[in-house]
């Protein structure tokens, strides 16, 4: 009977478990992030300056994750402060169509760096049925992995409270660097 359990127990848990994707950014190191098993990643180099990473879920949930990797000059020395203003200014046209009205910053709890994220509901789809990539909340934020890695990260969702929001924003704070 033990046994039993303990199969019916791992079939449920090992698929949710997911896996660490790792991405080869060359001499800038390994990003990794920790990624659901019911969700699929697909990273691809975007010339010398970056990397582009999708991950999406595998059913039809109106959700997304992109994580853009740029490359900085190790003694540009960007510090989080410089990264909220422009961050700051970048969310400013969006602000009129939010329900918010205003970009209040929250601290992402990384492992390794800093980083900082803000959610903008978009107040034209509040009431509205789910409409497929159509996204109702909108969380875009910044990581700092390294003086030489940026991740720009949009989190696309209709819900904020919903498991495809929580699963995601688990995957952004999973967020680490390895250097070769």
């Amino acid at each position: 009977m033990l046994r039993i359990c303990t199969l019916l127990l791992l079939s449920v848990v090992l698929p949710l478990a997911g896996h660490a994707e790792s991405f080869d950014l060359g001499d800038r190191g390994q990003l990794e992030v920790a990624i659901p098993a019911t969700w699929t990643a697909k990273g691809e180099k975007a010339g010398d300056q970056g990397f582009n990473i999708l991950i999406k879920p595998n059913n039809d949930a109106n959700a997304g994750v992109q994580l853009t990797v740029l490359f900085v000059q190790v003694d540009q020395k960007l510090s989080e402060e410089d990264m909220q203003k422009g961050f700051a200014a970048g969310l400013e046209p969006m602000l009129a169509g939010s329900v918010e009205k205003k970009a209040d910053m929250e601290k992402l709890k990384l492992k390794d760096g800093s980083g900082f994220f803000a959610s903008l509901t978009d107040a034209s789809l509040v009431g509205k049925p789910s409409q497929p990539g159509n996204f109702k909340i909108m969380t875009s934020g910044m990581a700092k992995l390294s003086d030489g890695v940026i991740v720009a990260l949009t989190l696309l969702s209709d819900d904020k409270t919903g498991t495809e929001f929580a699963e995601a924003m688990k995957m952004l704070e999973s967020l680490t660097l390895t250097k070769k």
